[in-house]
């Protein structure tokens, strides 16, 4: 097989049964994409089976231009719908059937990367289950944008995965070719290890894979790009698959358009590869549609998914908190403690009601499922317990964290009954309300001190709870001492029963 770069004639030689990998770089409109177009529309006329993972939706024109290539992805247009729960069944379709496909990323979540694990870990293992003397499938990964998905910084859930069929690709007969307009942002062992690297025009820091591959001066390598005009390129690779100039290690390439449609329509001939079977495809849809098996996402996944869900209720609930605060402070400030018929403490005692009502309902999480040899895992046995129940800890680090939490509010009495009997009382009398606040006039006149010995003996310990604050707001300023003790306890003590805490504070003192 002969990958055609070049309206020159310039052409890559790649045998069908041996891996190889491309890269292919430069910045945003050098004629990047269509490099990597002419790249896989030789693939798929050669017969091979093309697996590309499309960030952008730029390879939908793959699909526009006749080629027989399925679109897997979450817009309304694709082909099938992919989620991560059946993306290891269109693995297994592509590979057994050889049918080129393209997971369009563009429109999910995290660039798609909790689709796509599932989806390449189920290929891989299929690539790596052929019988080591062949026959193998001819099939080359494509990855659009890589730099996303295997970052010179970090790690993502796929980078291990793609870092393995580059290093193990040759021996498996697996091609790859990348696309990059960040190269200074991309995992560089992998761009070490490619055996043609394509230059479309860079700049910056970007410049500096191309200084390193030609041995050329910075400057040098950014005065030969910015003569370039779109679509051309600098040609590195293998003296077996690039031919230099003369005198140089390198070739100039303007690398032609990769020809939109194809001639006669969508017929081809392909090279002794498959078209895809629409009934086969009806097949495939039907399998992607069908409950899926919690087995079949790897336990990493949802791991992942309960953690979002932790993260959603916790701001919902920091959402709550703040409406209640805002709630009691307009109560204070235009009620007081005269009446209970205003409208802020209406709202606050419906909102107070509707969130209770909701936490009386509990929230089942997916079925928990632990890592396996196989790297799917087993469903958890029981009942799915509800977020509030259970937070993605071990038994043991729970037990850890209740005895860590238990010395805490120890520690915390004991300083509490440090304090002076006035800080302690009004300690007490806080605790036992809620959803308001008092003045320093208010406090005073309801625990009985007069207002000048508050003023000077304000509690220290009580600013460092966050129950003590100065009130900014037009209608009202000066200290306010706030009722907000439940708040501060499920903060500190989150593994602790509120109430038992409560109930130990207000033995403290008698009111």
């Amino acid at each position: 097989m002969m990958l055609r770069l070049g309206e020159e004639g310039l052409a890559l030689p790649a045998p069908v049964n041996e891996g190889k990998r491309f890269a292919v770089l430069g910045k945003s409109g050098s004629g990047k994409t269509n490099t990597l177009l002419v790249l896989a529309r030789e693939f798929i006329l050669a017969g091979w089976t093309l697996v590309i993972v499309d960030a952008m939706n730029n390879f939908r024109h793959l699909r526009t231009a006749g080629l027989p290539v399925l679109i897997a992805g979450t817009r309304a247009s694709a082909d099938v719908q992919i989620v991560p729960e059946n993306a290891a069944t269109l693995a297994e379709f592509a590979f057994t059937q050889r049918a080129s496909v393209i997971i369009d990323a563009s429109q999910m979540e995290r660039d798609g990367m909790e689709t796509l694990e599932p989806f390449l870990g189920r290929l891989w293992k299929l690539v790596q289950s052929q019988p080591e003397d062949g026959p193998f499938v001819p099939l080359a990964v494509f990855v659009d944008e890589a730099q996303l998905y295997i970052p010179q910084s970090g790690t993502t859930p796929i980078s291990p995965l793609l870092i393995d069929m580059a290093k193990r690709g040759r021996q498996l007969h697996v091609s790859m070719a990348i696309s990059s307009q960040r190269p200074a942002s991309l995992q560089k062992d992998f761009l070490t290890q490619s055996h043609v690297m394509i230059f479309h025009a860079l700049r910056g820091v970007d410049i500096g894979p191309v200084r390193n591959e030609l041995a050329m001066k910075e400057q040098d390598a950014r005065e030969l790009m910015q003569r370039f005009a779109k679509g051309q390129a600098i040609v590195v690779g293998d003296p077996d698959m690039v031919t230099a100039q003369p005198g140089e290690d390198y070739a100039i390439c303007q690398v032609r358009s990769w020809g939109g449609t194809l001639a006669n329509g969508a017929t081809l001939d392909l090279d002794g590869g498959r078209r895809i079977d629409a009934e086969a495809l009806d097949k495939l849809r039907l399998a992607m549609t069908k409950p899926a098996d919690p087995n079949d996402v790897p336990a990493q996944i949802w791991a992942r998914r309960i953690e979002d869900y932790k993260q959603q209720a916790l701001t919902v609930r920091r959402q709550y908190d703040e409406l209640v605060q805002a709630l009691a402070a307009a109560y204070t400030a235009t009620c007081g403690a005269r009446s209970m018929e205003c409208p802020p403490a209406q709202a606050l005692a419906e909102i107070t009601a509707l969130v209770e009502q909701m936490r009386a309902v509990p929230v089942a999480v997916p079925a928990l499922v632990s890592a396996s040899a196989n790297g799917h895992g087993d469903a958890a046995g029981g009942a799915a317990p509800a977020i509030g129940d259970w937070d993605g800890r071990s038994a043991l680090a729970t037990q850890r964290a209740v005895k860590k939490q238990e010395r805490e509010f120890e520690g915390l009495i004991k300083t509490i009954n440090d304090q002076m009997t006035m800080h302690r009382r009004i300690l007490v009398y806080l605790s036992q309300r809620a959803g308001t606040g008092f003045s320093e006039a208010e406090l005073a006149r309801f625990l009985g001190y007069s207002l000048g010995t508050l003023q000077n003996q304000r509690p220290t310990m009580l600013k460092r709870m966050g129950l003590l604050t100065y009130e900014h707001s037009p209608i009202k300023r000066g200290w306010m001492y706030r009722t907000t003790i439940a708040k501060y306890l499920a903060e500190h003590f989150p593994d602790l029963d509120k109430e038992v805490l409560l109930a130990r504070i207000n033995k403290l003192e008698k009111l």
